[in-house]
């Protein structure tokens, strides 16, 4: 054992309550709270409301240790997932037992090595690799989906003294819907302090149900599109581009659009040999 488990095993509670916080998991919370934990207090005891006491274990020798030893430690005990008190009782007077369901992580010896036996051979690397290619083509497209139905966004919020609300509302619609192709909404927005706040922020987002909105297009297609489009602020090919180059000085990323914006400098310009080819006097 650590020497850092050698003291109090139990977990801060602000850090216990992270663990089980569903909405932590969508941002950066959850893997602060395990940094932590694997620094200070790597095998120790989570004490939540509402929940049963529970062990957290982060660091991968404990883990190891742990897998290794199936007499000592047991999956069918307890769920197998993060579940309180009410929803724990609930599961077991439908099912006599803390799961829904009995599947291999649910299980002990001597039924554990027999079910796992029937199904290890398709789970070796050297099986698991003949389907990476439509694992990965599923994977991309479940994200995909995702995404368009909503998705996450990391980027800067404004703070606007009340005063200059009205004006600075007024600014951005003129600017962003000049088409109104975006929904004014509302929207959580978790601040990257120390104290990671929650507030309540203006944001616009796709109307999915508008003319102009796309849906889900193979890099490719988005490729093609831009390429040829062209409106009142230039050519579209320039927009992505710069777009990218200020969200990378704001040290962003987004693996997509750099991906699009690599494949639109390795095309070149193409609108505006169109443009040039249009002024031409065929006579």
């Amino acid at each position: 054992m650590d020497t850092a488990t050698t003291g109090d095993i139990n977990i801060p509670a602000d850090i216990a309550a992270t663990l089980v916080d569903p909405v932590a998991y969508a941002d950066d919370r959850i893997h602060d709270s395990y940094r932590w934990l694997r620094a200070n207090n790597p095998l120790g005891i989570a004490q939540p409301e509402k929940f049963d006491p529970f062990w957290v274990v982060t660091k991968h020798a404990h883990i190891q240790a742990i897998s290794r030893q199936n007499d000592l430690f047991h999956n069918a005990d307890r769920p197998t997932t993060l579940t309180n008190r009410a929803l724990e009782e609930r599961v077991r007077k439908i099912t006599g037992s803390p799961n829904l369901v009995r599947s291999l992580v649910q299980m002990d010896a001597p039924d554990h090595p027999k079910y796992r036996a029937l199904t290890q051979g398709w789970f070796m690397p050297n099986n698991l690799g003949k389907f990476e290619g439509r694992v990965r083509e599923i994977a991309r497209a479940t994200v995909r989906r995702m995404l368009d139905r909503g998705g996450a966004c990391r980027g800067i919020a404004f703070r606007v003294a009340a005063r200059l609300r009205h004006d600075t509302i007024a600014y951005l619609r003129a600017r962003e819907q000049t088409t109104n192709v975006y929904r004014e909404v509302m929207r959580s927005v978790w601040l990257e302090n120390a104290a990671r706040d929650r507030v309540s922020a203006l944001a616009y987002v796709v109307d999915r149900g508008h003319v102009q909105y796309a849906g889900r297009l193979s890099l490719a297609e988005q490729q093609r599109l831009v390429l040829q489009g062209y409106g009142r602020s230039g050519n579209n090919r320039d927009y992505v581009l710069s777009t990218v180059a200020a969200i990378e000085k704001q040290g962003l990323r987004d693996a997509q659009l750099h991906q699009l914006a690599a494949m639109l400098h390795d095309a070149g310009p193409l609108h505006r040999d169109a443009r040039a080819a249009d002024d031409v006097d065929p006579n």
